[in-house]
């Protein structure tokens, strides 16, 4: 019997990089196909300053018959006036764009394939490859890219997407929508919305920004004209209503002397009489006065020392318990709408056959003392069990006003916990955030009255700083 002639492909290996388009153009080249070196087209990509970026070799029929930038000019019954450059043999189509060559490289495979893989390039491909397929002319990519970019507005495209030109703003939508989704990233936006014109960046603030904080838009604000800094800007009517308007309600006395020293100082003649009477320079006597009161009375540090309850703490009061410690800052005034005390749980182990409360929160200028005031309170208990000594936890978390009244509120803190303590006196409330979440009001209808940041520790080996 003979046998049968095997059906398995033989492979080998194979070099076709002699089969790429090679010539030097000044300018790196990019290669939208494999197979380009009988290519009779040559794209040349030059950046705004008129600088040739990249050249990609293609062919001309198919540019002709998709792109109709270029059929305007190569097409014989386009009825063109524009000359039929050529070099080293090759017509010549020149586009001057802010896209990269490599991005143009990859439109044009995409022509070439009848898809634009998107998804393997990323996201933010898709708003370059419409603009090119407008500018272009590529009637059969506009729509469908157009419907791409609208659908995948995310944090990386977002000004992107807002900066495209329309005249219905059809991208605007998506754009507010985005900014709306638990998804959307403050600190991506900032970074990027320097990039908008003037025009494009007041349309965002007026339009985009509802969700977004006075201290938010403050922020971007100097944020875009920090990137801008052209001092003609300062004379447009629009950059003036961006200083004017200026929203400075909770916003941080910090914040707004930086936007001040920022903003305002740049503005020369009849605009600095102007200032003088505006809220911004009220604004900055009044924080510059909050400010010389916080230095010389601190409410950001512990009476006895930055770093409290350390191994040399000397406590302001010692209860009848041994081993209780009391801390205090001092008072903030009533005028200040909201204050914030940031502290870091150094250590907070419960030991065998202990029990642990431990108070953060408010006290009236005048308390002293274990747990008193509005406050935080967790409870830990540590127990050994049975002959083969079992260990048990127990632990609450409590809301508590004098130590008392105790109702349930939030998790209990632990070591490496980052402990937020808000008081707003506006709202008249207590708010407290664990790591940056808020565990809810714990107190409100709060008496007008000056507070300070009172702490009572019960281990001795426990510790926080105040940061």
């Amino acid at each position: 019997m003979s046998e049968q002639p095997s059906t398995q492909d033989v492979n080998f290996d194979q070099d076709l990089s002699y089969l790429e388009y090679k010539t030097n153009h000044g300018a790196p080249n990019f290669h939208a196909i494999t197979r380009d070196c009988y290519c009779d087209l040559l794209i040349k990509v030059f950046d705004l300053d008129d600088k040739l970026q990249g050249c990609i070799p293609c062919d001309k029929a198919l540019a002709i018959q998709e792109i109709g930038q270029i059929a305007l000019k190569f097409k014989e019954t386009s009825g063109t006036i524009w000359s039929d450059d050529k070099e080293h043999g090759m017509s010549v189509f020149d586009l001057k764009t802010h896209i990269e060559p490599e991005i143009v490289s990859d439109f044009i495979r995409a022509i070439y394939e009848g898809k634009a893989d998107l998804k393997s390039k990323g996201w933010s491909q898709g708003v370059p490859f419409f603009e090119l397929a407008r500018f272009l002319m590529c009637e059969k990519l506009i729509q469908p890219m157009r419907k791409y970019v609208m659908e995948n507005v995310n944090n990386d495209t977002l000004i992107e997407t807002w900066a495209l030109v329309q005249p219905d703003d059809s991208f605007q939508q998506p754009c507010i929508d985005f900014v709306k989704t638990p998804e959307f990233r403050f600190e991506i936006l900032l970074d990027d919305i320097g990039n908008l014109t003037i025009e494009k960046f007041t349309e965002f603030i007026n339009k985009a920004c509802e969700p977004l904080t006075n201290s938010d838009l403050i922020s971007l604000r100097r944020t875009w004209l920090n990137t801008n800094p052209d001092k003609k800007n300062y004379e447009t009517t629009i950059v003036q209503t961006l200083i004017f308007d200026a929203d400075f309600e909770g916003v941080s006395d910090q914040e707004k002397i930086m936007f001040y020293d920022e903003m305002v100082v740049e503005i020369k003649g009849e605009l600095a009489k102007r200032a003088s009477k505006h809220e911004i320079l009220t604004c900055f006597l009044t924080c510059f006065q909050n400010m010389k009161y916080d230095f010389e009375n601190p409410c950001n540090k512990f009476v006895s020392g930055t770093c409290v309850f350390d191994e040399n703490f000397a406590s302001l009061e010692i209860a009848d318990y041994e081993g209780i410690r009391f801390d205090c800052t001092n008072a903030v005034r009533t005028d200040v709408a909201e204050y914030t005390w940031k502290l870091r749980m150094d250590r907070l182990i419960t030991e065998e056959d202990t029990q642990d409360i431990d108070y953060f929160g408010i006290a009236a200028e005048n308390q002293c003392g274990d747990g008193v005031g509005y406050a935080w309170c967790n409870d830990s208990q540590c127990h050994i069990l049975g002959r083969n000594r079992q260990v048990v936890n127990e632990t609450r978390s409590w809301a508590t006003l004098n130590g008392e009244g105790h109702r349930d509120y939030g998790s209990r803190l632990k070591t490496g916990d980052i402990l937020e303590v808000k008081l707003d006196q506006v709202k008249h409330t207590l708010e407290f955030f664990k790591n940056g979440v808020s565990q809810g009001i714990a107190h409100d209808n709060l008496p007008v009255q000056k507070y300070k940041l009172a702490v009572t520790l019960t281990s001795e080996k426990n510790k926080v700083t105040l940061i």
